[in-house]
């Protein structure tokens, strides 16, 4: 199922990804104390990053260092 999230996350990956050479781009997330309930947020977005994943749509998300992505 792809969902209002994960569409609007979608498409503003893919905007951000056809203004990078390269193949991968660094996607931040949070502010300051957004954190502060780090279990919630995450579970939230596992559930964003497993719907853009299940598109199938030629987008990736995932978790991983910025050192891996470069």
């Amino acid at each position: 199922m792809f969902t209002n999230s994960a569409l609007l996350l979608h498409d503003g990956l893919s905007l951000q990804a056809s203004m990078t050479r390269g193949t991968h781009i660094m996607w931040t997330m949070g502010s300051d104390f957004q954190y502060e309930a780090a279990e919630t947020w995450f579970i939230n977005m596992d559930k964003i990053i497993r719907g853009v994943n299940a598109a199938g749509k030629g987008v990736k998300v995932c978790y991983q260092p910025p050192h891996i992505g470069q």
